[in-house]
Parts: structure tokens; C-alpha cells; sequence
């Protein structure tokens, strides 16, 4: 199983199921947190509420506001969304 997951990190996808483009930190986060949301107002949430993931949420600004200064870069292959160091 390990091998098996290594090399699903570790193979490149084909290039014409990727959209590069630069994003920020905290918008990766949002993104990523109101994901969260949508699956418990559609009860597929296998952790928590509505009001954890809005608290989470609200701490985006004073939290990821160090790590925008970096630049990423957002990859979109087909449902998965990963952010990796430029």
C-alpha cells in the first residue's frame, strides 16, 4: 500500500488534465473549507458541522495571511486540487 501511494505522489499527470494556474494560500484554504461546508448542508460530511467548518473559515485572514507571500501554484487534475511551492 505504501508503494502504492508513493508512486500515485509521485507520478506526473498527463498534461492535458492540468490547469496550472497561481493562486494564494488562503484562497486555496476557502476553497478547500467551503468544499467542507457544501458535504454537511448535503449530509455527506464524515467530520463535523456547518459551524466548525464557518469558525475554520473565519480564522482564514489571521491565519494564512504569513503564508500568501509565498508564491504557489494551484494544479486542478480532474476532482483533486493540490497547491505546490513554485
Amino acid at each position: 500500500m505504501t508503494d502504492f501511494l508513493l508512486q500515485m505522489w509521485t507520478a506526473r499527470a498527463p498534461p492535458d488534465l492540468t490547469i496550472v494556474q497561481p493562486c494564494l494560500y488562503s484562497d486555496w484554504l476557502t476553497e478547500s473549507l467551503d468544499r467542507g461546508i457544501r458535504r454537511t448542508l448535503n449530509g455527506t460530511a464524515k467530520w463535523g458541522n456547518a459551524i466548525d467548518y464557518l469558525i475554520m473559515r473565519s480564522m482564514i485572514p489571521g491565519y494564512a495571511v504569513r503564508f500568501d507571500q509565498y508564491t504557489g501554484t494551484c494544479m486542478h487534475i480532474t476532482s483533486w486540487k493540490m497547491m505546490t511551492s513554485a
